[in-house]
């Protein structure tokens, strides 16, 4: 598995420490909060079902995550 950058290796590392992903789950990012990994896409990224604050799901890459390029659903927006 190739991760793409240094924030997405640290929180592989929590998962491959955990055995399970346990120590991602909980873990919020802006108004997302990651509920379970989904696994890969292609190119290597590593996908997080998260659960929005408005309540909405949506699956994000977990570098998009750390670098803060995704904070919500996309209701931040329609705010």
């Amino acid at each position: 598995m190739e991760l793409k950058d240094s924030g997405e290796r640290r929180l592989m590392a929590d998962l491959n420490d955990s055995g399970n992903g346990s120590d991602l789950i909980g873990k919020r990012f802006g108004k997302l909060v990651i509920v379970s990994i989904c696994g890969q896409r292609r190119g290597g990224h590593v996908i997080a079902h998260c659960v929005c604050d408005c309540g909405n799901e949506k699956d994000v890459m977990i570098s998009s995550l750390c670098a803060g390029r995704t904070k919500s659903c996309g209701c931040f927006r329609r705010e």
